[in-house]
């Protein structure tokens, strides 16, 4: 199965980051699934976790 077939259903963003960190990362994830894909996106702003991001994607095939 290629990746453009695939539907992000839950992406979610954990670290000391900023709005803009979370838009980039989403859109970096949006252009490897493609363009139809369904993105619900979240963002944890977490100031103890300097140094530190995590990114947690939940995909499903289409």
């Amino acid at each position: 199965m290629a990746i453009y077939q695939l539907m992000v259903d839950i992406l979610n963003i954990t670290g000391d980051i900023s709005m803009n960190d979370v838009y980039t990362a989403s859109n970096y994830v949006h252009e490897l699934v493609g363009e139809n894909a369904n993105i619900i996106f979240g963002a944890d702003v977490n100031t103890e976790t300097a140094d530190e991001v995590t990114v947690t994607v939940i995909i499903m095939a289409n």
